[in-house]
């Protein structure tokens, strides 16, 4: 029997599903007796990408009057009104040849109504490859039907069962950004230790996952505060990595004021991954010309203000200990989405490693204008973003060139209600694929998602034209029941060959205390 393919928007819900959540394309099958089952959970599917302004800060937008078509061909064509984040109409956005205001267009393609293709009102007229379902003139458009057979693959994809817990949620309430590492025979969790107000970095050691998840297993300090060193605060999202035979912990750190910036602790040979003592002194990464990554704010406006008191004399000779460091200037914007932006001003954290046809690579989160009292999700605030940059082995904390910007929160699942993140990410290899699993949203409430950044294995990964970005989130406050917020995930494979997804959620739509998850991981990945 026909199952029609149904497309719309949703009511918006302040305190549960915000606009950039509400004001999504969401997908239905509507069987021939009226049965309609929501697809995604009932979650949004298509999304607006937002626009970056000129202080390169991030405008959410939305999307309103949603429809689909079936080609001739069989393809499907959905096509969407671009508004506002509010769902108001955009205003000297697109105008016709008389000047006239025209609402912005989204199209997006599909062969099966699971992998799209998406393009904006001037592109789908003129790129060749949407020839076929180009609304034109002598363009027939059908209503979109499913067979059976169809509408059987899409639900299967779309509606699959996640997958079990490992042990029950939550576990281990308290430790968030967790990961799991297999060494020596040994199992080893590491974590943000929000019990401990993310000061110091600890490790548990254990036989097998589910002993790490309790309580009674003890927790070694490896990494204590330093304030000569400046390790004082904001210990975030350790990482063990193992790399040319040496394993290296990664980690972000702030000194007296915010500003927490990547860092990275060697163990020594023969150590021992609990013993605090079996490490190298902690070192901040650096760049290609031996800068620290970045520099945060403060340093930087302290420094400015220092230099506005002084005459102009002292100003021509002073040397800014800070901005010389990093090779800032005092004009450091974020420019563009593609890469050319200004990121040495800011903060860095949440790094991770990647090796491909014989490079290194690390990736990390970096965000900036968030200085002073503007703070988080303040007028000047780029919003969290994702970056890679190349390394040799032998000096892992060394970048050999200069970061590139592979993704942005641009769309609604992961800058919603002012959560402007991307962040989080980890690598794993699949079908010769390199997956970046990456969190969005509100890393401490329900909003909080895992997402997927998917390049071919042997492509040119510092090229962002490689990566891309999975429509919707690969995990949401949907797809567990009871597991609100599931994010900053690692990915591990046990001894029995099986694959794990870990996270941080929370276990209400109100909660707070952050809780480890880990679940068989998801089937439905796309393979672009």
């Amino acid at each position: 029997m026909p199952y029609q393919v149904q497309v719309y928007t949703k009511e918006v819900l302040p305190e549960t599903y915000p606009d950039g959540l509400a004001r999504s394309i969401h997908f239905a099958l509507l069987d021939e007796n009226g049965f309609r089952t929501e697809l995604n959970r009932g979650y949004g599917m298509l999304f607006a990408r937002g626009m970056i302004s000129e202080e390169g800060t991030i405008i959410p937008k939305a999307l309103t009057n949603p429809e689909i078509f079936r080609c001739v061909d069989g393809n499907f064509l959905i096509r969407a009104v671009r508004t506002e984040e509010n769902g108001n109409a955009e205003s000297g956005i697109n105008k016709d040849e008389a000047g006239v205001e025209k609402p912005w267009i989204l199209y997006w393609t599909s062969k099966d109504l699971i992998y799209f293709e998406e393009a904006t009102s001037p592109e789908i007229m003129k790129d060749p490859d949407f020839a076929s379902v180009t609304v034109s003139e002598d363009m027939t458009l059908y209503p979109a039907f499913l067979t059976d057979e169809e509408a059987a693959h899409v639900l299967e994809f779309w509606n699959t069962d996640p997958g079990k817990a490992l042990t029950p949620f939550p576990q281990a309430a308290g430790l968030a950004d967790p990961v799991f590492f297999h060494y020596h025979g040994k199992w080893y969790f590491i974590f943000t230790n929000d019990n401990k107000n993310d000061i110091g970095i600890y490790i548990r050691e254990a036989d097998t996952i589910p002993e790490l998840l309790s309580d009674e297993t003890p927790m070694h300090l490896i990494l204590s505060p330093n304030e000569e060193q400046g390790l004082v605060q904001t210990f975030w999202a350790p990482e063990i990595h193992e790399i040319n035979g040496e394993i290296w912990i990664f980690f972000a750190v702030s000194a007296e004021e915010f500003g927490p910036c990547c860092h990275m602790m060697k163990l020594k040979p023969d150590g021992c991954l609990t013993d605090p003592d079996s490490y190298e002194i902690p070192v901040p990464v650096r760049r290609k010309d031996g800068s620290v990554l970045t520099v945060p704010e403060y340093r930087f406006l302290k420094d400015r203000q220092r230099k506005e008191r002084l005459s102009s004399a002292e100003q021509e000779s002073l040397c800014l200990e800070d901005s010389e460091e990093s090779g800032c200037t005092e004009d450091h914007p974020v420019t563009a989405e593609d890469g050319a932006i200004d990121d040495r001003i800011g903060i860095s954290l949440d790094m991770t490693y990647l090796e491909d046809a014989g490079k290194s690579y690390v990736l990390w989160s970096y965000r900036k204008g968030i200085a002073g009292s503007v703070g988080l999700g303040g007028p000047k605030d780029s919003g969290s973003m994702i970056l890679i940059a190349e390394i040799e082995k032998e000096q892992p904390w060394q970048l050999i060139s200069d970061p590139v910007l592979i993704s942005r929160p641009l769309y609604g699942y992961e800058n919603a209600r002012g959560t402007v993140n991307n962040e989080g990410p980890y690598v794993y290899r699949r079908e010769g694929m390199i997956h970046v699993n990456y969190s969005g949203g509100d890393a401490r409430g329900y909003l909080y998602i895992v997402n997927l950044l998917s390049a071919k294995a042997g492509s040119d990964l510092m090229d962002p034209a490689s990566w891309t970005k999975r429509n919707t989130p690969l995990i949401n406050f949907t797809t567990y029941p009871g597991v609100y917020g599931p994010g900053h995930n690692s990915y591990f494979t046990d001894e029995d060959g099986k694959d794990w997804i870990a996270f941080h959620a929370v276990d209400a739509m109100d909660g707070k205390r952050v809780s480890v998850g880990i679940f068989e991981y998801p089937s439905n990945i796309l393979n672009i």
